[in-house]
């Protein structure tokens, strides 16, 4: 749905705006001495046309779309225009305070969030291969802090949902930074209880040449019984087996 209602958007935009129109043809192929018969064998020809087009329709936007031909010999004689990637950005920004959106499909920059100390919060392992698509929100303000939401559907797989959320706040001139990141994937069944999620805060404190960093995580996973079982017994050395992580 996602993709229909961007391509829709970039549709109509491409109509009321200037357009700028990028791309490179390349194309190879090999010769083999095989037979007593003829002399030379043509072999694996390869065309390859790629397309990629900007525009900004109205101030603080912009549109990017890329797509290639695909030719397959057993399904048809002509070839069928692929979709590589594509977005719609907007962005507004005003004495510190400020935001952006983009709405994208088969596009895996928009995953990305500052990193986790941990590896627990890996938003390379929920960007569906890149064939993901969705909507990223980020929001900042003027006293040092930002936030940032993903939403994503792998309509290109599973059917899985996944939620991203991270929030940064800088104190004391930038010498106490925390964070707050979320990770949540829905599993494509449905049920209420079908996901797994991580929860993690994280600090770094900064002192002349020196500093302290640290994340503290914990997962749930309502669907997987044996650790459902571990979280639910209150005993501290299951508790800290099942779900819990720092470094």
């Amino acid at each position: 749905m996602n993709k229909i209602i961007l391509l829709f958007i970039m549709f109509f935009s491409f109509l009321f705006c200037s357009i700028n129109m990028q791309g490179f043809h390349e194309s190879q192929f090999g010769k083999t001495y095989e037979s007593d018969s003829f002399k030379w064998n043509m072999w694996d020809p390869n065309f390859y046309f790629e397309t990629r087009l900007y525009a900004n329709p109205i101030e603080n936007s912009n549109l990017y779309i890329k797509f290639y031909p695909d030719k397959d010999y057993e399904q048809g004689a002509r070839s069928l225009a692929v979709l590589s990637e594509a977005h719609v950005e907007f962005r507004q920004d005003n004495d510190g305070y400020g935001f952006s959106t983009k709405l994208f499909t088969r596009e895996s920059n928009h995953y990305w969030m500052d990193g986790s100390i941990l590896g627990i919060v890996n938003t390379g392992s929920v960007n569906n291969d890149g064939n993901g698509q969705g909507v990223r929100f980020d929001v900042w303000h003027s006293y040092n802090g930002s936030m940032t939401y993903v939403f994503s559907d792998f309509s290109q797989g599973g059917g899985d949902d996944i939620h991203l959320f991270r929030y940064r706040q800088s104190l004391f001139k930038n010498k106490v930074n925390t964070g707050l990141f979320f990770q949540r994937k829905h599993y494509p069944v449905g049920g209420i209880n079908d996901y797994n999620q991580v929860v993690a805060c994280n600090l770094n404190v900064q002192a002349s040449r020196y500093y302290f960093t640290t994340e503290f995580a914990t997962s749930s996973v309502p669907s997987d019984s044996i650790i459902s079982s571990l979280n639910d017994n209150y005993d501290i050395e299951n508790f800290l087996k099942s779900n819990v992580a720092i470094k």
